[in-house]
């Protein structure tokens, strides 16, 4: 009986040192993690969410865009993925976060931080029934290397066939809604007109287009080529967030209701926007392609907008 605890003792006493020399599992090794290590793998996070942050920005994805709900939005089709409960037809909503921003009137109240003009590239669609599809954005000085569309005063042909097609984006701060950071509206074809239209009345009413506060709503206009009506958003002016003086003063209004701190989040935006706009932060350089030899590439100067009511992927007027 002795022996036979003895041996007991023995084998524990083994096991017990074999133990103790095993190699520690690896998921162990991490609470032993290094001030140096720490600062490696920062590093690494930190430089490949640079390079997703570039990829995003070539397709747009980083943007929260905004669009005015037509009979062709999948979010009023309760059989589409993109179906959003509660949404109409005429509000407007951000898609990608799920969020209608429309009041109960179908209005949007907001002030325009930025007003920029940018190239969507266009993929030509496979099917006759589809539209063409827009691939990535292009900033105008990149843009202008590449020669108008045979007959076409407005896009760019680039070598791989894609077409450049203009683009403006309007910039919003949504009082409703302070904390999205990134809402905008694209406009595209038709739409160009209307932004025209929007710039010319920021121009008369203001220097600078924050002073404005708008609330945007939907028009519809009948296109005789195609018989049928479009919509589109409607700015309509309904106060000022300051007056800026001709010394460069800002000044309270009668007319303006916004405090101090949102004040201030408007004006930092809109310089942060601009700022990245100058810099062509916007939206992702892209690599130097061959222009085609056939026509010399033109400036990407400043024109009206050939009439066009095409529709791309209910994210554009």
């Amino acid at each position: 009986m002795a022996k036979t605890t003895a041996a007991k003792t023995a084998a524990a006493t083994k096991t017990k040192s074999a133990s103790s020399k095993a190699p520690v599992a690896s998921g162990k090794k991490s609470q032993t993690v290094t001030t140096s290590s720490v600062d490696e793998l920062s590093e690494l996070v930190v430089s490949t969410k640079v390079l997703e942050d570039e990829e995003r920005a070539k397709s747009g994805s980083q943007n929260s865009f905004i669009s005015l709900v037509t009979n062709r939005s999948g979010v009023i089709d309760e059989n589409n993925p993109a179906y959003m409960k509660g949404v109409k037809l005429h509000d407007f909503v951000i898609a990608s976060k799920k969020l209608k921003v429309s009041d109960k009137k179908q209005c949007v109240d907001a002030t325009i931080i930025g007003m920029f003009k940018v190239y969507a590239e266009k993929k030509a669609a496979e099917k006759e029934d589809e539209m063409a599809k827009t691939v990535s954005f292009w900033n105008p000085d990149q843009a202008a290397q590449y020669p108008l569309v045979e007959g076409n005063n407005f896009e760019r042909q680039l070598p791989s066939g894609n077409v450049l097609v203009p683009a403006h984006w309007v910039f919003l701060y949504l009082h409703d809604f302070p904390e999205i950071e990134d809402g905008l509206i694209s406009f595209q074809g038709k739409g160009n007109s209307i932004y025209a239209q929007l710039e010319k009345l920021v121009k008369a009413e203001s220097s600078v287009c924050t002073e404005l506060r708008f609330s945007i709503s939907h028009q519809g206009i009948y296109s005789e080529r195609r018989k049928q009506t479009y919509y589109y958003p409607k700015f309509e002016i309904v106060g000022h967030n300051y007056k800026l003086t001709e010394d460069g003063k800002v000044t309270k209004t009668k007319d303006g209701t916004v405090d101090k701190e949102a004040l201030k989040e408007i004006l930092t935006r809109s310089k942060e926007a601009y700022e990245a706009y100058k810099n062509m932060r916007m939206v992702a350089k892209h690599s130097a392609l061959p222009a085609p030899e056939s026509r010399p590439a033109l400036s990407a100067g400043k024109a009206e907008y050939a009439e066009d009511d095409s529709e791309d992927e209910n994210l554009t007027f």
